[in-house]
């Protein structure tokens, strides 16, 4: 985990571009890269180095503000849980407002019926 420092330029992605960083849930901690501002573009992987990625962590990938959006951020945190990228703060954080055992799931018969139709 490092920090890259673009001194006195802009940083441009393109559709396209890939940017892999580095975070660790353990050390809550993550790369960073520093430079006056961004247009964002293309897709981010994030690698994860160490402990188990949770909702409501958050990594300062970016230290300036743009613009733009990432297509894709890959892999997921874990099993419902998406990325939330902030073009304006560089924060990349897991989004815990995702409901991952939501309590209007039919596990009754017909269920079963509807998950086998559709194999």
């Amino acid at each position: 985990i490092g920090t890259l420092t673009m001194s006195g330029d802009d940083l441009t992605l393109e559709a396209g571009s890939l940017v892999a960083v580095d975070v660790s849930a353990t050390a809550s901690t993550s790369d960073l890269v520093s430079f006056n501002s961004a247009t964002y573009a293309g897709s981010l992987q994030v690698n994860n180095l160490a402990g188990t990625l949770a909702g409501g962590q958050s990594y300062q990938i970016f230290d300036a503000g743009g613009s733009g959006t990432f297509s894709s951020i890959t892999p997921a945190p874990g099993p419902g849980m998406p990325w939330d990228f902030n073009p304006v703060t560089g924060i990349l954080s897991i989004d815990s407002s995702v409901n991952t055992t939501p309590s209007d799931v039919d596990t009754g018969d017909n269920a079963a019926c509807c998950i086998s139709c559709m194999v």
